[in-house]
């Protein structure tokens, strides 16, 4: 069972794991201690046991990442404030409001001026509210028919909202059917209907909680997360990545200038992040790369050593143990390699790395960043990925002014910081993966010439009669066996590292930014700047979401 009273806190370059508990039920509640109560109950005896391998969480897979609690709800009078009210009770938990309305609209929906303050206490203690519209209701309707069918409208997508962005949902529901559009009765029939697990306290005295399990709670996640918490890494190499980062970024020029407050925050918190994500991200990318140059290499000189047992009889059995010895390295390779999960390590922190940058970015100019989500085919588990869910986790606790001034200082930043400093990688890296595909296709063409000519001077000799021809014919006939054998491991290497396909790639992120760069000339107002700010998020995360497309789904394997 999960001890969520008992957890520990995370350090600065650690995340916590949030359980989301999705809220929903009636406005009009009665025995409220009784379904606090029932509350308790849900979470602390029927949650644990709604993850997929509750079995995980006892063996200690699980030691350096603490469990909390986020509890999603819309804040709306009732059942949204009551359960939202007692997930707060528990140790760190924390409070995502949801709402289906502006604030002000929202307002006109609760009964008197006790109810409003109650709604904005609790809003205050959200940590990252989320607005499902933009403008006032009013704004966009001529009727009251109008506006009332908005309404509810908007009532039914928060409700959906929840339920799609929940690990799973609490449900105060009396047992009948919905009394208007986005009823409880309607969300949880959503909820069944998308697999999400519900456990639905019943409003009555003495009625126990039912459960519909539905896919459970992935421990895909939160084990995610415990991988990226648990990684091994050295407290002078991270001190001196950070101040060496944070002095490239913020030491001198329009960086130097930023709000100190701001500059605070992100020193403390999201470079940290930043700098463990980095980290592993290349430590695991190092043990990826040499694996499979050395399983490509390693095949090629086996194929040689059986071709020189093969050919000279006296070292035989030496060729064929060396060969033995070359095949059992393949195989300690490709098991240390899965054993370190390297590929996996590194293409998800890489992932982790640049969405934090991008973090980075936004808070030191006092701005929020929108929070992400893959699209269905990209997303390794049926609830998102763990980066998605670490990289929700920092969003919530980044706070930001009311308002911000697109300052000349603020732009240069960015720019310079930013979207030129993309620019140049990703022009370097395009020119310098061009060059290393460029070398391999060179060295597999004149092993293949070398090749041809080892097999075209071997059939002459076979009509030659001098001494010492029988040698020569043996040396000839050895490179045409390994000649193509180190020609196709230079070209499974070239494969592996897909380098043609990862240069078109910064190729056209550079050509991108550099449209987007020359935008700077023309803003002029903080709203200008929000909008070009998500535009280049918005690219940077395209690009990150196709690397990371190309690069999922390829595996470390033995070459045949």
């Amino acid at each position: 069972m999960i001890t969520l009273k008992k957890t520990k806190q995370a350090e600065d370059d650690q995340v916590p794991f949030y359980i989301r508990i999705g809220i929903c039920g009636h406005r009009n509640i009665t025995e409220n201690e009784n379904i606090r109560k029932k509350v308790r109950d849900a979470v602390d005896s029927v949650l644990p046991s709604l993850f997929d391998d509750p079995s995980g969480l006892l063996s200690g897979k699980i030691r350096h990442t603490p469990f909390y609690l986020l509890a999603l709800s819309p804040l709306a009078e009732g059942a949204d404030r009551l359960v939202a009210e007692e997930i707060l009770q528990y140790p760190r938990s924390e409070l995502e409001a949801v709402l289906p309305l502006t604030v002000d609209d929202y307002y006109k929906d609760f009964t008197d001026d006790r109810s409003k303050q109650e709604f904005t206490k609790l809003l205050a203690k959200s940590k990252r509210s989320v607005c499902l519209r933009k403008e006032t209701l009013l704004n966009e309707c001529l009727s009251l028919e109008d506006v009332s069918e908005k309404r509810r409208i908007s009532y039914e997508k928060a409700g959906k909202y929840v339920v799609d962005h929940c690990d799973v949902l609490l449900a105060v529901w009396d047992g009948k059917p919905s009394r208007g559009r986005g009823g409880t009765a309607e969300m949880i029939a959503y909820a069944k209907s998308v697999n999400c697990p519900v456990i639905i306290i019943p409003t009555t005295h003495g009625t126990d909680l039912s459960v519909n399990r539905g896919r459970g709670i992935s421990l895909e996640i939160p084990l995610g997360i415990e991988r990226f918490n648990s990684a091994v890494i050295d407290k002078t190499e991270k001190k001196n990545y950070a101040q060496n980062f944070y002095n490239d970024l913020f030491g001198h020029g329009a960086g130097e200038k930023l709000s100190s407050a701001s500059l605070q925050s992100v020193q403390q918190f999201l470079i940290p992040l930043y700098v463990r994500a980095s980290i592993i991200a290349k430590k695991h990318q190092t043990i990826y790369r040499r694996s499979g140059f050395f399983i490509y290499f390693f095949s090629a000189c086996s194929v040689a050593s059986v071709a020189l047992g093969i050919l000279v009889q006296q070292i035989a059995f030496s060729a064929y143990f060396v060969e033995l010895l070359l095949l059992l390295g393949i195989v300690t390779i490709v098991g240390y390699s899965e054993r370190k999960e390297s590929h996996r390590q590194w293409f998800e922190n890489r992932f982790l790395c640049e969405r934090l940058r991008s973090a980075i970015i936004f808070a030191a100019c006092d701005f929020q960043p929108e929070r992400i989500e893959l699209p269905g085919y990209m997303s390794h588990t049926k609830q998102q990925d763990w980066m998605i869910i670490a990289y929700e986790t920092v969003l919530r606790h980044l706070t930001s002014p009311e308002t911000t001034a697109a300052t000349e200082n603020i732009c240069r930043f960015v720019r310079e910081k930013w979207v030129d400093d993309q620019y140049h990688y990703h022009l370097s890296k395009a020119r310098k993966l061009r060059e290393s595909n460029h070398r391999l296709e060179k060295t597999c063409f004149s092993l293949f010439v070398a090749a041809v000519i080892s097999a075209s001077a071997h059939l002459l000799l076979h009509f030659a009669h001098f001494p010492g021809a029988h040698i020569l014919e043996n040396i000839l006939t050895y490179f045409a066996i390994c000649l193509p054998a180190f020609g196709a491991a230079v070209g499974g290497i070239k494969t592996h590292r897909d380098f043609e396909r990862l240069a078109i790639q910064s190729k056209n992120q550079a050509e991108a930014l550099e449209i987007l760069s020359k935008r700077f000339d023309t803003c002029n107002n903080s709203k200008e700047l929000q909008e070009l700010l998500m535009k280049i998020d918005d690219i940077m995360l395209r690009e990150a979401e196709d690397w990371l497309m190309l690069v999922r789904f390829l595996k470390l394997e033995a070459a045949a």
